[in-house]
């Protein structure tokens, strides 16, 4: 069903639709991940930092939920399932790793559907944000990189989780003496990375993934954090052995 609606989409771009393609190429730019934390930035240093820390501290919970869904799930691009489906353009540059839940949905419900939830901001802005992640949803079915399930799971997951961010916000501010502690003992270590590091891929079916990574760290435990960091990449130039880089890949230790 879901690859049936992508052909149908497909066959129509491919008559009368390019015009609209172009329209939703420019649409999904607005769901990346870079775009999307520029944005937030520029909200925090310039507008507002209550509705900057809001976002922020959003994107963080969207971004980890999204990601453990997709190595959980490990559902391939619509292009791997059927051959019939191709992409437009240069849309498979922004598809990297596997599909579900859409990464710009997701992105775009943190940041747009963000705002739209917020009752305090005027009507007229709340509507034309969630214009925008409605643009940006289908640009990604429209464009043939993601289907109706990848985009739906990636906006409602992050409006849930902007939902929770709210209540948490005013939790806190209920309750300003409780604080959340995380106790590190001398010669502990944390280990931060960016989605980029376990999408690393091979090819589209194989990514290097969180348990190899787990692997790479519970070999060198002992390791100073600039080795540590040293290894992983290591191990990830080794894995994907030449295969051109599709995400941006950042870790510290």
């Amino acid at each position: 069903m879901d690859i049936n609606i992508l052909f149908a989409l497909q066959e129509f771009r491919n008559g009368a639709g390019e015009f609209l393609a172009e329209f939703l190429s420019k649409m999904t730019f607005l769901g990346e991940k870079s775009t999307v934390l520029v944005i937030m930035a520029i909200i925090y240093w310039c507008v507002n930092k209550e509705f900057g820390k809001y976002f922020l501290m959003g994107i963080c919970g969207t971004r980890i939920l999204n990601g453990f869904l997709k190595v959980t799930a490990c559902v391939y691009r619509p292009w791997i399932r059927d051959a019939r489906i191709i992409p437009h353009g240069n849309s498979l540059e922004t598809a990297a790793g596997y599909s579900f839940p859409s990464g710009h949905c997701t992105n775009a419900g943190t940041l747009y559907g963000g705002g739209t939830i917020r009752k305090e901001l005027p009507r007229i802005i709340r509507i034309f944000l969630a214009v925008i992640l409605v643009f940006v949803a289908f640009s990604r079915i429209y464009l043939g990189v993601h289907t109706p399930q990848d985009i739906l799971a990636g906006s409602l997951l992050s409006l849930l989780v902007m939902w929770l961010t709210i209540k948490l916000i005013q939790w806190i501010k209920v309750h300003p003496d409780k604080d959340i502690v995380v106790m590190l003992s001398p010669g502990d270590t944390v280990f931060l990375y960016t989605d980029g590091v376990t999408e690393a891929m091979v090819s589209p079916k194989e990514q290097f993934g969180i348990d190899r990574m787990l692997a790479v760290l519970n070999r060198n435990i002992q390791a100073s954090p600039e080795q540590i960091v040293k290894n992983v990449i290591f191990s990830i130039t080794e894995f994907v052995n030449g295969a051109e880089q599709s995400d941006d890949i950042t870790c510290f230790a």
